[in-house]
């Protein structure tokens, strides 16, 4: 079995780079075979549908941070897979909507031309040693749910939390794990949830032998 080290959505260039350099520090001793990221690789707050702050960054100042981020990124992680997520497709999605199309535009592999990062468009979960990684807004339902539905263990992002669970069926025992962000909880990307009670959880997962872990970021 591969051991797979999975990294929670980034909204670069609103990422908490010192979880990814922890994860980097716990990769070198890890050695996994391969890194999934479970997308929100870039936020695109600047395309957002909500309310914009004047204090955000325009669109060609947010771009370019993104491409500042993801060069630092690819340094500690040269070889990734993305997946398919809503933030990443913001673009595209306000592209379709100015009537734009696709074949017009251009796809983010090469946007951010980082050739060691496979980005996994889908819709279908990538699926490595009978685990389905998810971005987490393919089907409703927690992560736990997902698992229920699709008969087998499942890893996703997007809700920015952390859940680990077991869900027994009569012949198997499947795994559904949730594994958090590595956003800075105080970046402008969670501006729409300042006044919320439940905080993301920061950090990272890994998976050895089959069995999943959730690893939080240093105090």
């Amino acid at each position: 079995m591969k051991k797979i080290l999975v990294l929670g959505d980034s909204h670069l260039p609103y990422t908490d780079f010192e979880v990814i350099e922890q994860a980097h520090d716990f990769a070198k001793k890890f050695k996994p075979d391969i890194v999934i990221s479970t997308g929100d690789m870039t936020d695109q707050k600047y395309w957002s549908r909500f309310p914009k702050s004047p204090e955000d960054d325009g669109g060609l100042v947010e771009w370019k941070k993104v491409l500042a981020g993801a060069k630092e990124f690819a340094k500690m992680f040269p070889k990734m897979v993305i997946l398919n997520s809503n933030h990443d497709r913001r673009y595209a999605k306000k592209a379709a909507e100015s009537g734009i199309p696709k074949i017009m535009i251009r796809t983010l592999s090469e946007l951010i031309p980082n050739k060691g990062w496979q980005w996994h468009l889908g819709p279908n979960p990538y699926i490595v040693d009978n685990i389905a990684f998810m971005h987490g807004d393919e089907l409703q339902g927690g992560v736990k749910a997902k698992a229920n539905v699709l008969g087998m263990n499942v890893v996703q992002g997007h809700s920015h939390k952390a859940e680990l669970h077991y869900v027994n069926t009569f012949n198997k025992s499947v795994f559904a794990m949730d594994v958090g962000c590595t956003v800075d909880p105080k970046s402008a990307a969670f501006d729409y949830a300042a006044t919320s009670l439940t905080k993301v959880w920061v950090g990272f997962g890994y998976i050895e032998n089959g069995i999943p872990h959730l690893v939080p970021k240093k105090k």
